[in-house]
């Protein structure tokens, strides 16, 4: 009778990411067995969740979907958070194309068995190779609380997880325009240095998961004629082989992607296994 009883504005590529790593066809996003009311479903990241990973055949094809049609609402449980051993950083988009930062994006890859949750998670970066009591509060850390849609990040084993700077939903795209590589995650907050040496850091629970060090100077030369990303070899995919900077490299030539802007170019090998660039002296 003309009078507002309900709205709800949604997103769904907010639970994407979340969807394809569950491994389902499709997913439902369904609104939190304890948040039924009209106000708290106006919360679609924190109040609204992906359904447990048990398939429902919904048509004659089929195809399978996480849902619960026709049933009370069940928010899947949550994964055990990450922590050491679980993740180590692989690729570092430092310098991109546009002329700002808006387009830095990082890659993790997920090492631990069962794969883990990043939510809750802390991106940390500074001049400091280690985070300690005498340095745990200087002004030169910028950090970000990592907070995942639904109040969680769901992470699948030997997944490599893009994540991106700003609100940009792409983090590269094939020449051709043929296949998307799409941010598991938009982070904020901070800014890798272009300049001299900086670190960065992981922490879940209060425990550095994984640390990496960077330096885009040592590099910077050889990136010829676009950007480029830095490269964690596929052989020095461990803990302790991303500590050093011997072990990282840039790009093949041949790895050439459209930026996150969809205009400018770069080398890289976002979401897939490092290698190397050759050269034939």
């Amino acid at each position: 009778a003309g009078v507002l009883i309900d709205e709800v504005v949604y997103d769904n590529q907010v639970f994407a990411a979340q969807c394809s790593d569950l491994g389902s066809g499709t997913c439902s996003v369904g609104l939190s067995p304890q948040q039924m009311d009209a106000s708290a479903n106006d919360d679609w990241e924190g109040n609204w969740c992906l359904s447990p990973a048990t398939a429902f055949v919904y048509d004659e094809l089929g195809l399978e979907s996480l849902s619960t049609p026709g049933a009370v609402n069940e928010c899947q449980s949550p994964a055990d958070s990450c922590g050491p051993g679980d993740l180590l950083f692989t690729e570092l988009m430092i310098d991109p194309p546009d002329s700002s930062d808006s387009l830095e994006w990082l890659e993790l890859l997920v090492t631990g068995p069962g794969g883990c949750d990043l939510h809750g998670c802390v991106l940390q970066e500074g001049p400091f190779a280690e985070i300690n009591a005498e340095n745990v509060a200087h002004e030169d850390w910028s950090s970000h609380i990592i907070n995942g849609a639904g109040n969680a990040l769901f992470l699948a084993t030997g997944h490599y997880a893009l994540l991106a700077k700003g609100s940009s939903d792409s983090v590269a795209s094939a020449l051709d325009g043929s296949q998307q590589m799409v941010a598991d995650y938009n982070y904020s907050g901070i800014s890798l240095a272009n300049s001299e040496l900086g670190y960065l850091h992981l922490l879940c629970g209060g425990q550095v998961v994984d640390s990496v060090p960077y330096d885009w100077q040592s590099f910077k030369p050889a990136c010829l004629g676009t950007s480029c990303s830095l490269n964690l070899f596929a052989g020095n995919e461990d803990p302790q082989g991303n500590d050093e900077l011997s072990s990282w490299c840039l790009p093949p030539l041949d790895q050439v992607w459209l930026a996150g802007d969809g205009e400018s170019t770069m080398q890289a090998s976002p979401g897939s296994a490092g290698a190397c660039q050759q050269r034939n002296w």
